[in-house]
């Protein structure tokens, strides 16, 4: 071919060939189009965290990863590791999923006790069942026409896909008894094995409707069970550090691995069958050859224990996991770490923030620290302190350059922002430290304990220079007044009290609270104390005169948190039911409510600008919310 337009012609469509593939099949480019803004709830700006991991599955086709989650279930391109889309129906916690064995459809159930069915391709919601009593498993058969669910009780449903109608089958109380410890499910047979108090396993022919088999072996209570999925082999692991395999056709005991004391936190089987991983609470994950019986591997790939395992439909990968609060993709043959997701998938204990809002700074269940762009919802720094011990709260100084932790062993730990390094470890709690807070000039610092005393010390040398005493139970909740003369604590006695900062006097007694006090908060302007005691009322305190200036009850559920707006107008109030809730000071009313938590509402908090509120509940997420007037676009 020589003549120069039919080359140019020629090349030109091959280039717009290319272009249009790469736009259409390109797994980065779709995924980054489907997941903005990751189905936010009405009025939240900003998501911290991807929610607490569940449950975690491969499709069969090896296209999808997907992870069910405290807020919905994030499927996942295996290939590129971005989030596709989040799907949302549930109203409450997702605790498990089944991918069909073509891949094409997902079963999810929740915590709302309803079952929700998925294109697993394109993430469209395609039908819910349910309500129905609380389900503990859900499994596709291999034909993928038909998905059994049971419940709490070890009734089993099956449920035909075409049709949407089911089945109900009831256990005899007397073959299958509660609680149930562990649950497998067959995917060739439907049979399904319950671990039983009595340290046995019953064997249950769903078609039958009667059991098959009781296995016996464990000395201690078999909490894990998982079946392989192209055969009638049971794994078993028990609180007896052992795990077992049988054949569960004939009831038989094929083997059993003696774990040396180191407990099972997560068992599953790759999806031909020949290897079952085994997670621990060290964060080691074990790979068992089933034929040959023996242990193949052992990577230690978490830095903390394991909760979930997956091996791909390839046996190349495994995914994983893990109480550091991660999910991670590995080589299955040399645990070489491939990928480590940057998101945050765990529970939040504590946040508090910079002044202009730009950053969040959360510690959690993994024992990090970890300072967040508020705009963009990703971490920009962690504190790597693997030994740290649980974080109760957190404070930042008014300079911002210094980080101040109350835990669970007994101590103040002050950590440099910019190094991360612990600066000082102050002593003198004789139990849990669980709340503390910074005086306005940052010169001292005010903690409570759970020995019933509060303390104040020199934020410069760790120095105690007074010990607060007349509580009676643990101090759950202490403030600063904004002039830094008094201090306000509330405690599980029911009762909250006003001191003296510089004498250590107690000025006042502040009683009248139903429940224990767990949040009290200073006005802007110093002359109210506002608290609340595990019921729906917020009490307003006059400081002078310890006398109650009025009671604010608008919540159905109980109040965990509370705070003021800078302007002292209003006050945000996080709940039981997952609302978080601005109310006038003066009128007592509802200004508004933003409803997106799956979980208790543990902290809020406004921004200084006032304009943004921010709370995180035991649902693993740290939403920022949007108080103006208007709704944004």
């Amino acid at each position: 071919m020589n003549n120069p337009i039919e080359i140019k012609r020629l090349l030109y469509t091959n280039f717009l060939t290319l272009f249009l593939a790469s736009v259409l099949y390109s797994p980065c480019i779709f995924a980054h189009k489907e997941i903005t803004p990751y189905n936010l709830p009405d009025r939240a700006i900003t998501r911290l965290g991807k929610g607490i991991v569940k449950e975690i599955e491969f499709a069969a086709d090896g296209t999808r990863f997907a992870a069910a989650t405290s807020i919905g279930i994030w499927l996942i391109d295996p290939i590129s590791y971005q989030p596709i889309t989040l799907l949302r129906k549930h109203n409450h916690i997702v605790k498990h999923i089944s991918f069909s064995s073509e891949g094409n459809l997902l079963a999810s159930s929740g915590k709302d006790n309803t079952v929700h069915l998925w294109n697993a391709k394109t993430g469209e919601h395609i039908q819910q069942y349910g309500p129905s009593p609380p389900i503990i498993n859900i499994t596709f058969n291999t034909d993928g026409n038909i998905l059994a669910i049971v419940d709490h009780s070890g009734k089993v449903r099956l449920l035909d896909i075409d049709s949407g109608m089911d089945k109900d089958i009831h256990q005899d109380q007397a073959v299958v008894t509660t609680p149930i410890w562990s649950i497998a499910i067959n995917r060739n047979s439907l049979t399904i094995a319950f671990g039983q108090a009595d340290n046995t396993i019953s064997v249950i022919d769903t078609y039958l409707k009667k059991q098959t088999r009781i296995l016996q072996g464990h000395s201690k209570l078999p909490h894990l069970a998982a079946y392989s999925p192209n055969s009638n082999l049971l794994a078993s692991a028990g609180m007896d550090s052992t795990i077992r395999l049988w054949n569960t056709d004939i009831g038989e005991l094929n083997h059993t691995l003696i774990l040396n004391n180191e407990a099972v936190t997560a068992l599953s089987f790759s999806p031909d069958g020949k290897i079952l991983s085994s997670g621990s609470y060290t964060g080691n994950i074990s790979l068992y050859d089933t034929h040959l019986r023996k242990l193949r591997y052992i990577y230690p790939i978490h830095q903390n224990g394991v909760t979930h395992i997956a091996l791909s439909p390839d046996m190349r990968t495994g995914a994983s996991a893990g109480r550091d609060n991660t999910i991670r993709i590995w080589e299955v043959f040399s645990g070489n770490q491939i990928h480590t997701f940057d998101d945050y998938f765990g529970e939040f204990h504590c946040f508090t923030s910079s002044d202009d809002g730009k950053t969040i700074i959360t510690a959690g269940n993994d024992r990090n620290i970890c300072f967040w762009n508020s705009d963009t919802g990703t971490i920009q720094n962690k504190f790597k302190k693997n030994r740290m011990n649980y974080v109760f709260d957190i404070a930042i100084t008014p300079d911002e350059k210094t980080i101040v932790t109350a835990n669970s062993a007994n101590v103040i730990c002050l950590w440099d922002v910019d190094t991360g390094i612990e600066k000082k470890v102050i002593r003198g709690h004789d139990d849990y430290v669980l709340c503390v807070d910074i005086s306005a000039d940052g010169k001292t610092i005010v903690s409570g304990s759970k020995d019933k005393t509060i303390r104040i010390w020199y934020a410069e040398t760790g120095e105690n220079f007074r010990v607060l005493t007349g509580h009676d139970e643990s101090v759950s909740s202490i403030a600063y007044s904004p002039d830094g003369k008094t201090v306000v604590s509330g405690s599980t006695d029911k009762t909250a009290r006003l001191w003296n900062a510089e004498t250590g006097d107690q000025l006042q007694v502040l009683n009248g609270h139903d429940g224990n006090v767990s949040s009290v908060a200073y006005s802007p302007d110093g002359k109210t104390v506002a608290t609340i005691d595990n019921t729906p009322n917020i009490y307003f305190w006059d400081v002078e005169t310890g006398e109650q200036k009025k009671i604010i009850s608008g919540h159905e559920r109980r109040i965990n948190s509370l705070a003021y707006r800078p302007d002292g107008k209003t006050i945000v109030t996080g709940s039981s039911n997952g609302n978080v809730t601005l109310y006038d000071v003066n009128t007592g009313l509802v200004q508004q409510t933003f409803e997106g938590h799956k979980g208790m509402v543990n902290f809020v908090a406004f921004v200084s600008d006032g304009k943004t509120v921010v709370s995180t509940a035991n649902d693993g997420i740290v939403y920022l919310w949007n108080t103006a007037s208007t709704p944004p676009n």
